[in-house]
């Protein structure tokens, strides 16, 4: 009996050490639990935000590169029909563009079109003269520290007419893209929020922020919401930061 005894008031120490262990642990794992429980709780609601958003942003991407599309092939129609005329103009063997060149008055319909092309052949070459002229004069106009080669211009510059659709269809894309994430608060669609939350997980608990590889899950939650503040970005226009701020 003695020893049964002595046995039950080791387990009563130990149970107690045990007790007051488990006290002082209890502030602490209740904090843990509702930090994860909010922690899933946002990040079910962010899941759930962007599944709704990207075929928004998917949509807008479309738009913006059927834009950029039309005007890279509509520039390129014109060069390729400006080398056309060009080539027309030099070759000693084109008789058919001499003819056309000193006998304007034909009477017949194959002669009325050939003076029809004839004059677009003319006013594509004035069009062209006068994006050369204007851009000879923006060179002039400001310090240009590597030597210009004639002829090694891109002939990219649009109309005016052109240009002003382009921009009315870029601003209505922009515009478009503001209000993507308008009914969401900044907690959801800022990178910089998402970021933060996500860092609070890591100073929290390390380890398992590292089991549940959430640095490699980052880039496919931040995708959209980058992709979004890239639509209309281009790397080749300089003063086009717009959305990137």
């Amino acid at each position: 009996h003695t020893q049964d005894r002595d046995r039950v008031a080791d387990d009563l120490v130990t149970l107690s050490a045990e007790r007051e262990d488990l006290e002082s642990e209890g502030p602490a794992l209740v904090q843990r639990f509702r930090f994860y429980q909010e922690l899933r709780g946002y990040v079910t609601d962010l899941v759930e935000c962007l599944d709704e958003k990207v075929a928004v942003i998917h949509a807008l991407e479309q738009r913006m590169l059927a834009l950029l599309k039309k005007r890279s092939d509509d520039l390129m129609e014109r060069r390729r029909q400006d080398v056309r005329d060009q080539s027309e103009e030099l070759s000693p063997l084109s008789s058919q563009y001499l003819y056309n060149r000193f006998n304007r008055l034909g009477a017949t319909p194959s002669q009325r079109r050939n003076r029809e092309e004839e004059e677009s052949r003319i006013r594509r070459a004035a069009e062209r003269e006068g994006r050369r002229t204007r851009r000879r004069r923006a060179r002039e106009g400001k310090y240009t520290p590597t030597r210009h080669v004639e002829g090694m211009s891109s002939d990219d510059e649009m109309t005016e007419l052109e240009a002003v659709a382009f921009r009315t269809q870029k601003d209505l894309i922009e515009s478009d893209a503001r209000l993507v994430f308008e009914d969401v608060v900044e907690e959801f669609c800022s990178v910089r929020s998402i970021v933060k939350r996500f860092e609070s997980w890591r100073f929290t608990d390390s380890d398992a922020y590292k089991e549940a590889y959430v640095s490699l899950c980052l880039p496919k939650v931040l995708g959209p919401i980058i992709r979004l503040k890239l639509i209309t970005w281009s790397p080749l226009q300089v003063n086009e930061y717009s959305m990137l701020v």
